[in-house]
């Protein structure tokens, strides 16, 4: 963007941008270009309202104070009014996903004795249509690349088009969550553990994206854990113990600032000996 100023704090790095004129210059007109989805496109508007106040030159200065100061009070945290321009659509793309799981998504391995993994996107509850178009994306990949049988032509029977539900739905699953705090927000969360869908369709998906940040570390070893289970290799002492050996150095042992000096070094034999193994039967 070539505006701007970084601050590096002692465990986080901020981006700011306070000029005015970049911000109507270069910010506003490239979120114009790409306009965002859902919650954030209502605080961009705002956002925006304050600079166009600021710079209304007929309101006095304290009346350009409180309703910007309005506006601020209305925003992120503070937003109770989720209701969307009837001219906005969500726009899901690989990148704009990409960047939402850098953010929001997470890779785990969920449980270390049945060895189900998982990925998951987890939101506020006010953006429940942003989980339903990715929900929606993400089974259109699914339509258009995957083994698994779909109906989706309109000549396609009742009786079709509920099986192909039925398997979007043992694919993709909504959990509603309660706020646990007083001045928490109840939330949902997509999450998908098919093994056959994570390994063929959604992992190489993302593998044809560039990530930014250290999440590609946690990616690469969940995607690896995904593909030794994809190919029955947990049903073996040896796969087993790999893959809870990676689990045990993802997610926060990723982080610079993890302190525990004793941190877990594979073995590359173990490595080699469960790559060298014959697959397994591939779940379904």
């Amino acid at each position: 963007m070539n505006c701007g100023n970084v601050y590096y704090f002692k465990t986080t790095t901020s981006y700011e941008l306070n000029s005015i004129y970049d911000i109507k210059t270069i910010l506003i007109p490239l979120f114009e270009n790409f306009p965002l989805n859902w919650v954030k496109f209502l605080d961009y508007l705002s956002f925006k309202k304050a600079i166009e106040l600021k710079e209304n030159d007929q309101l006095s200065k304290d009346k350009k104070l409180e309703l910007i100061r309005e506006l601020k009070n209305s925003m992120n945290t503070k937003r109770i009014d989720f209701s969307m321009p009837k001219s906005h659509n969500i726009n899901i793309t690989p990148y704009w996903l990409l960047g939402l799981i850098e953010g929001e998504g997470s890779f785990c391995l969920m449980n270390s004795k049945t060895f189900v993994v998982c990925f998951c996107i987890s939101l506020i509850a006010p953006q429940a249509p942003l989980i339903e178009a990715i929900k929606e994306y993400l089974g259109a990949l699914l339509i258009k690349n995957s083994n698994i049988k779909f109906f989706t032509s309109h000549e396609a029977t009742g009786a079709e088009v509920e099986s192909s539900q039925i398997i979007l739905k043992k694919i993709f699953y909504i959990n509603h969550r309660e706020k646990r705090l007083e001045n928490a927000k109840a939330s949902l969360a997509l999450s998908i553990r098919h093994i056959q869908f994570l390994a063929e369709e959604f992992i190489p998906m993302l593998q044809n994206l560039c990530f930014l940040t250290k999440k590609h570390k946690d990616f690469l070893d969940w995607a690896f854990i995904v593909s030794l289970i994809h190919a029955g290799k947990h049903t073996t002492d040896a796969g087993k113990n790999l893959i809870l050996q990676i689990s045990k150095g993802m997610n926060n042992k990723h982080l610079s600032t993890y302190k525990q000096i004793d941190k877990l070094e594979i073995n590359p034999k173990l490595i080699d000996e469960v790559l060298n193994m014959e697959d397994k039967t591939k779940k379904v």
